[in-house]
């Protein structure tokens, strides 16, 4: 019996520990969206010297990986509920390896602009399977708990992003944080080619135009699931303002050093890592819509903040109401991707494709229509993501209660 007894103890330890592994396999896939976008923003104005372009161009760049993330999410879902999610992650790796060393030979910025592009379209496959797998292996509280833990993941990846792009910048130039990317990029083929085992056990039995356009269109008809995504593209997109406009801010007009500014951005990203972690402790007190209002609550109180003290430009003015901003959007993001997919268990790739590529579409749509806005204040950036925080919460709001308040 005690032969027994060890053995059953034993097997649950082997089992704790594989979950734990995906889990932390899983969160590293998420993590290649945010360092793409982070790794290079305090190299965005030595970008702009060294090929001779305009800020806006080099902005741009970010505008086009968000295109590309967010469309090719339309593709890369579908297929891994056709084909499975590990060789559809594979592929996109694979690829992202590839535009990541192509980002970092580019001559000019329109080279960059067209590999950045492509390094989106890889890139969307990482944060996209990783989503899909949690909802074939995990539901309701567990599951969202395994997403309040890759979003510390999302949380420490904007830290580590700007930190090492900062130090990379200063030692070796801009080309070395894509060369970076590249190798990561390569390093989770392999992890995944060996480690990550197919979650797809219904694979769809056919993919064909119609078939996707029934699946999309049946995803968009349905209001609780559209109203979640709304809200996790809303509040993605005030984050990535945040990319858009503090490296100008605070390295142009407060004259920040690059690797400084990475080491700011560690302490601010320190409290989007803690709504995370507070989330996953409070998700059994309380509602999904309750966390996601409550959230998005911190986060427009943020925003105002920054409007409030955009008359003097000082470093504690900035910070500190980014920090609410972000701790908020910490708590937003995993009750509200659980609300969205909780409803496709078997469509679950295409879920997540569509919540990706709504979410990077509008952050695209809204960093290539307000870098114009940029007038050496914090006062726009205040009012951009005061209002993403505003509509946000009009949403949840008015969302369907019965179906978004199912745990």
């Amino acid at each position: 019996m005690f032969f027994h007894r060890t053995r059953g103890r034993d097997d649950r330890v082997a089992t704790e520990r594989s979950r734990l592994g995906l889990i932390i396999l899983l969160s590293a896939c998420t993590a290649v969206g945010p360092l793409s976008i982070t790794m290079y923003i305090p190299s965005m104005p030595a970008i702009a010297v060294d090929l001779g372009a305009t800020l806006s161009a080099v902005q741009g760049t970010l505008g086009l990986f968000l295109l590309g993330f967010g469309s090719a999410h339309l593709f890369f879902g579908p297929l891994s509920d056709r084909f499975g999610r590990r060789p559809t992650l594979l592929i996109g790796m694979a690829l992202y390896g590839l535009a990541g060393f192509s980002c970092a030979q580019a001559a000019d910025i329109g080279g960059l602009q067209v590999a950045r592009f492509l390094q989106g379209v890889a890139a969307c496959s990482g944060p996209l399977i990783a989503r899909a797998v949690v909802r074939d292996r995990f539901e309701g509280v567990e599951a969202i708990r395994v997403f309040s833990f890759i979003g510390i993941a999302m949380a420490l990846s904007p830290i580590f992003g700007p930190l090492m792009g900062g130090a990379l910048q200063v030692w070796l130039g801009w080309r070395a944080g894509f060369y970076v990317l590249a190798g990561f990029g390569f390093l989770m083929l392999i992890l995944c080619g060996v480690f990550l085992r197919e979650s797809n056990v219904s694979p769809i039995e056919r993919l064909s135009l119609r078939h996707l356009a029934s699946t999309y269109g049946r995803l968009l008809r349905h209001r609780s699931y559209l109203s979640a995504v709304l809200v996790v593209g809303i509040c993605f997109a005030g984050f990535l303002s945040l990319h858009n406009f503090s490296p100008f801010l605070l390295m142009d007009e407060l004259g920040m050093r690059p690797d400084h500014f990475g080491l700011l951005i560690v302490f601010m990203a320190s409290s989007l890592a803690t709504g995370s972690f507070l989330v996953g402790r409070l998700a059994k007190r309380f509602s999904d819509r309750t966390l996601v209002i409550a959230g998005i609550l911190l986060s427009l109180l943020g925003g105002f903040l920054l409007i409030l003290w955009s008359g003097e430009l000082t470093i504690i003015y900035i910070v500190a109401p980014i920090m609410v901003f972000l701790l908020g959007f910490g708590v937003i993001m995993p009750p509200a991707m659980g609300m969205a997919l909780q409803f496709f268990p078997n469509t679950a790739g295409s879920a997540s494709a569509m919540l990706g590529f709504i979410q990077m579409g509008l952050a695209g749509l809204l960093n290539v229509t307000t870098g114009s806005l940029y007038d050496g204040t914090a006062a726009p950036l205040g009012w951009i993501i005061s209002g993403c925080a505003g509509m946000a919460l009009l949403i949840a709001y008015v969302g369907d209660k019965k179906g978004v308040d199912a745990k």
